[in-house]
Parts: C-alpha cells; sequence; structure tokens
C-alpha cells in the first residue's frame, strides 16, 4: 500500500479540479516511482492515480496516446480500470475495458500507435470510437467529478491545513531523496 492515508489541504474537496490536482501531486511526490508504476491492481490509491491518470492522456491525446505513453502495459490500464470501478465512474470503466481488449486482439495497430516515429501518432479507428464515447459521457460526469465524490466519503481522507499540507509532502520528499 503506498499511502495509508490520504492527506489534502484545507479547500481541496470544494471542487474537483482542486481534489484532483492536490491528490496527483500528493502521490506523485510521496511515492517510489518504481512502486508507483508497477500497479498490481489491488491499491485503490495507486489505482485512483492511474484512472485520473488515463482522464488526462484522454483529453490531451485520446485514447492512442493512453496506449502510448503507458507504454501499452496491461498493469496500468488495470488499475485504471479497478480505480474507476471504485470510484463508480462504469462509463470509464468500460473504455478502458474495451482499450485492453482491442489491445489484447490488435498487435499490429498497437505496434503503429507505440511507434513514435509516425507522428502525427497513428489513430486506430476503434479507439477513435472510444475517444467519440469519452466526450459524449464527459459532458455528463467527468472522471474527476466521480474522484471528488469518493474522495469526500472515504475514510482515508485527512483534511489538514493547507501549510500542514505542503510541509508533509515536502517532508516526504526529502526523505525519498
Amino acid at each position: 500500500m503506498i499511502l495509508t492515508e490520504i492527506l489534502l489541504p484545507e479547500g481541496a474537496l470544494d471542487n474537483a479540479t482542486d481534489a484532483v490536482e492536490n491528490f496527483r501531486w500528493l502521490v506523485d511526490t510521496t511515492s517510489p516511482r518504481e512502486v508507483l508504476w508497477s500497479p498490481d491492481g489491488t491499491d485503490e490509491v495507486v489505482n485512483l492515480y492511474f484512472a485520473l491518470w488515463y482522464e488526462g492522456e484522454v483529453n490531451n491525446g485520446g485514447h492512442a496516446q493512453f496506449v502510448s505513453n503507458s507504454d501499452n502495459q496491461r498493469p496500468i490500464a488495470i488499475a485504471a480500470q479497478n480505480g474507476l470501478r471504485v470510484i463508480g465512474a462504469q462509463p470509464y470503466e468500460r473504455f478502458v475495458e474495451a482499450t485492453i481488449a482491442w489491445a489484447q486482439h490488435h498487435s499490429d495497430e498497437v505496434a503503429r500507435v507505440l511507434n513514435w516515429s509516425e507522428l502525427p501518432l497513428f489513430q486506430p479507428p476503434m479507439l477513435t470510437q472510444l475517444d467519440d464515447l469519452f466526450f459524449a459521457e464527459k459532458g455528463d460526469h467527468q472522471v474527476r467529478d466521480y474522484a471528488l465524490a469518493w474522495l469526500r466519503l472515504s475514510p482515508r481522507v485527512s483534511v489538514i491545513p493547507k501549510e500542514a499540507f505542503n510541509e508533509a509532502v515536502l517532508k516526504h520528499q526529502a526523505k525519498q531523496a
């Protein structure tokens, strides 16, 4: 388990953007990279981190970017899928599930997506369809909205003064250096 307690600064749970940015900063700065980027799909914090990472990747370049930037690592996709399930974001969970299934059955297209010498990034038709579904769903509820609702209810979350939050994160960073 990466974090037993999710610390967030006062005000972070007032809106989804603040909650997500502070959560991601906490995980990014307090988690050893080799642990974070080798998920086994069982840690809620890691799974939520990758659910939010999935959202960011698709927002910035579609499902092809998610596949490319994760190097098509199945554990990362499974962690994202598990995180989406935990926060109740079923439509997005299905999109990741479809991405995993597509990758298993289309190795030739996956290879093209992972080929950085082919720019712009190859956009397989199936992933483009998933992008369309993702952005249609996003109009109703974004992944970050589901994450905010989950964080507000999680007994693992502790809200502390902003200065204490910054100090805790920096102190943990110093331990890892």
